[in-house]
């Protein structure tokens, strides 16, 4: 856990130059965007107290285990953890600096292409009518949110398996650099419910009366997406304001936590489909994703998890760090 929370640093200091260099730290910059956090947390402290969770369950399995060192490394994961998610934060509301939103109309074109014609957040409100709009929250938001801040400290102190978890503590860095920032820079987008604002045009109106009729828009998922909305261009610096849709972050790590709970319990393997499953329809209900974001995810995920074989079993991810440190 030393090497993953010193890659956590790293990408802590990267993103903090760029962001430098690109004009976002300037002392208006942060306190906007501090204030900007501070609200948001204030208004989503129901998903702020479930992150508790996580790391009291951690602690659980690290007392049972009674193993030496198991402490140290769930302290070196959660200070990885915080670093990487300011850091991937602040990544992502840089992505327009770097190639500004285009690719929407592509991505709407290809959901259109693949579905027959149709457009998935159509069939999606379609199958989700009559539903209940708050429980899609708890999965999309709160569920999600706990998984993913728990994965990597399962894998610090609940897995005895130590090339397995070096394995997926990997996929778990690379889904949030080369997914999350890497690739959404090269496919710049915003997904449907912003497309509006974003690109001037009113191609998904019908959308967000959906969102509204379905209740959705009274739910943590509504908060979220005023919030985005409101700082969608701004550049502000405030936690979780960027904007990206292409590959969906929120199905690739669904697809790389749902793949090790099948490999290390097979017996998991339908519970695992269905959670990515459910995580891919909700990403198109809400408006966050284009089906293809997540498709794409799902694939980019797999061809990791193959390009990682040899890398992991020769030991070679270790030697830049033993080498620094």
């Amino acid at each position: 856990m030393r090497t993953f929370f010193r890659l956590s640093v790293i990408y802590f200091a990267v993103a903090m130059l760029v962001a430098a260099a690109l004009g976002h730290l300037s002392s208006d910059r942060v306190a906007e965007g501090i204030a900007a956090t501070l609200v948001f947390v204030t208004k989503l402290s129901a998903l702020s107290l479930w992150l508790a969770v996580p790391a009291v369950a951690a602690l659980a399995v690290a007392g049972r285990q009674q193993l030496t060192g198991q402490v140290e490394d769930l302290a070196y994961g959660l200070g990885g953890i915080l670093f990487l998610q300011v850091a991937f934060s602040v990544m992502k509301v840089l992505i327009p600096d770097f190639v500004p939103f285009y690719a929407d109309p592509w991505l709407a074109a290809a959901d259109r292409w693949l579905h027959g014609g149709a457009e998935p957040w159509r069939l999606a409100h379609a199958a989700f009518a009559g539903s209940d709009a708050h429980l899609a929250s708890v999965v999309y938001f709160t569920a999600w949110t706990a998984m993913v801040i728990l994965f990597p400290l399962v894998l610090a102190v609940g897995d005895p398996d130590r090339a397995r978890a070096e394995r997926f503590l990997i996929l778990y860095v690379m889904v949030w650099i080369v997914i999350g920032n890497l690739l959404a820079v090269a496919g710049s987008s915003v997904g449907p419910v912003f497309a509006g604002r974003a690109y001037g045009t009113d191609d998904f109106a019908g959308l967000h009366e959906a969102l509204e009729s379905s209740g959705l828009t009274g739910t943590m998922i509504g908060a979220s997406q005023d919030y985005l909305a409101r700082h969608l261009g701004s550049g502000s610096l405030a936690f979780a304001s960027g904007i990206s849709a292409f590959p969906s972050v929120h199905v690739a790590m669904a697809a790389l936590i749902g793949f090790y709970a099948a490999k290390r319990w097979p017996v998991t393997l339908p519970f695992a489909v269905l959670m990515v499953g459910a995580i891919l329809f909700l990403s198109v209900l809400t408006g966050y994703h284009y089906a293809v974001d997540g498709y794409a995810a799902i694939l980019l995920v797999v061809a990791m998890w193959w390009l990682t074989r040899r890398f992991v079993a020769t030991g070679a991810w270790r030697a830049p760090a033993a080498a620094a440190g």
